[in-house]
């Protein structure tokens, strides 16, 4: 069978980096309109650099047309972005009053702030919403995956776990015989608490939701250590590498069946 001739050494390396963990801020707005609210929908903690996608839906009871400028404001801006120098903008109708916004956090951890203004086409009137982000330094969870076997991988599914919670799903759209290639996903919160965590990476080479090591699918769990809470640093420590090599073990199992 051609899935079993794909031989994968699959190693999952987690990175526990130093991160200064805060409270989230309070959200604030203000304006001289007071019968319009701003509905935001999306993470209040990003990674440092990393970007977050807003779905922001304006609520007003009347139906009037708006005009509004999104972006990032920091004690720090280096790396976010849009800036107020460039922000994002757009226009919103009675008939269309949602609109979404993609920004990158700051290179540095702490608090920034996605500022939101929303005026009339006139400039009569206005409104500003101020939406607090925590940035912290992510918990980095790589699986590095090489191919061993004489069988090309295709669309190969990746997902990342932390503590059994779900973070990411990649998808390895090939990897030719010999070749290698690394694959990471991100863990961010401010509420990371000090003690053992688990990771695991699953690998579903055959991308049918179904994990059968008979195929070359491989799970891979491991342990780290996060000294502190979300209150203090948490100390940068290095787990040990795990690799699994299945391929070969794989292979002598079909070839003696096929002798008997």
């Amino acid at each position: 069978m051609m899935r079993g001739r794909i031989a994968l050494m699959t190693a999952i390396l987690a990175l526990v980096s130093l991160a200064i963990l805060g409270p989230a801020l309070l959200v604030s707005a203000e304006g001289n309109v007071k019968d319009v609210r701003l509905h935001i929908k999306g993470p209040n903690v990003l990674g440092q650099d990393k970007m977050g996608s807003y779905d922001i839906t304006l609520m007003d009871p009347i139906d009037r047309n708006w005009q509004y400028e999104v972006y990032v404001d920091a004690r720090n801006i280096t790396g976010a972005s849009p800036l107020n120098i460039e922000p994002i903008t757009g226009n919103l109708t009675g008939e269309n009053k949602t609109f979404s916004a993609d920004i990158t956090a700051t290179s540095s951890v702490g608090e920034m702030m996605m500022v939101i203004n929303v005026s009339s086409p006139s400039g009569t009137l206005w409104y500003v919403r101020e939406f607090d982000i925590t940035v912290v330094e992510p918990i980095v969870i790589s699986a590095d995956i090489f191919n061993s076997g004489e069988v090309a991988i295709r669309n190969a599914t990746i997902e990342f776990y932390i503590d059994d919670i779900f973070l990411s799903t990649n998808t390895l759209a090939s990897l030719e015989p010999g070749a290698s290639t690394t694959l990471s996903s991100y863990w961010v919160s401010d509420e990371i608490k000090g003690g053992w965590h688990t990771s695991k990476v699953v690998v579903d080479v055959n991308n049918d939701g179904i994990i059968d090591p008979s195929i070359g699918d491989i799970e891979i769990n491991n342990k780290f250590y996060v000294e502190g809470s979300n209150v203090s640093a948490t100390i940068y420590i290095m787990i040990g590498l795990i690799a699994l090599m299945v391929g070969m073990m794989l292979i002598n199992r079909q070839l003696k069946g096929k002798k008997k």
